[in-house]
């Protein structure tokens, strides 16, 4: 859920919304509506957007707690049909290595760390 945190926070910034330091995200049960803290968002200078989020996976032993998972967030120019508007997602380091699969709602996933969408707004 870090990872969708930090995506949909870069998106958000790439369409033009304002950096906001939490968001809500509809998660799976019996988590539900859960806002969830952001460690910084901000536009880069070449057009591309960055989000940070930190995991904070609840009480007990986790490797993960505080570690930083960032996304990149930029327009997919040339990668979807023509009058639509794509965006490209990259995450951090070791972010869905190894894992392949295809979401719906115009997300696809390539296994290394990239993963493509539809925005409106551009």
């Amino acid at each position: 859920m870090w990872v969708a945190l930090a995506a949909v926070a870069a998106v958000r910034q790439l369409l033009g919304q304002p950096a906001k330091s939490e968001l809500e995200l509809d998660l799976l049960p019996p988590n539900g509506r859960c806002l969830l803290a952001l460690e910084a968002v901000a536009p880069l200078a070449d057009g591309r957007a960055l989000a940070i989020s930190r995991c904070d996976p609840g009480p007990g032993l986790d490797l993960t707690r505080e570690l930083a998972v960032w996304v990149i967030a930029q327009w997919g120019d040339g990668i979807c049909s023509a009058g639509e508007h794509c965006f490209e997602l990259s995450a951090g380091h070791g972010v869905g290595h190894g894992v392949a699969h295809s979401a719906g709602h115009g997300y696809s996933h390539n296994g290394h760390g990239h993963a493509h969408g539809h925005a409106h707004g551009h």
